[in-house]
């Protein structure tokens, strides 16, 4: 049998297969609980929600992330919409495929700010060696409404696929 191992001397392949404890980096994970809230027409950051991967080369990161929203002091004849977006060094991405908290509706039966929607994220990107950091962000869209955009819980996790 066969081992290879890094030059720090920890067994990467083993008689087994792949130690996935060496090979993959689990460096982080962000939780807020929180109520954030913003009628911003642009994106703006998502308080508690920044995360620094930190990379001694380029490598890939898959990234997962959750957040779960809702919409206060929205009118019927509302339509808004709540974005929520990934910022990676700097650079603001909407989350494929689009994630959008509805916020019209056409009958008064039921109250908009009751409805929560979890949106997720889960992407594979292409990261430099350095320091790395992922955000998230929201903003409201569409219409003249006086919807406000709610995020309740977020989380952001991370691995880090191979050294």
């Amino acid at each position: 049998s066969i081992t290879i191992q890094n030059s720090g001397g920890t067994n990467i392949i083993d008689s087994s297969g792949l130690v996935s404890t060496s090979a993959f980096q689990f460096g982080g994970t962000v939780f807020a609980n929180n109520s954030r809230t913003t009628s911003s027409g642009t994106y703006v950051d998502l308080s508690n929600t920044s995360l620094n991967i930190v990379l001694s080369r380029a490598s890939n990161v898959l990234i997962m992330a959750l957040a779960t929203t809702r919409f206060n002091n929205m009118a019927i004849d509302d339509t808004k919409a709540g974005n929520v977006a990934m910022n990676i060094n700097g650079t603001t991405e909407d989350w494929p495929p689009s994630m959008i908290a509805p916020a019209s509706t056409t009958t008064n039966t039921w109250s908009p700010a009751s409805i929560q929607e979890t949106l997720s994220y889960i992407k594979i990107k292409q990261f430099l060696s350095g320091t790395n950091t992922i955000k998230l962000q929201f903003n409201t869209s569409g219409g003249a409404g006086t919807s406000v955009f709610e995020i309740l819980d977020t989380s952001i996790h991370y691995v880090v696929l191979g050294n």
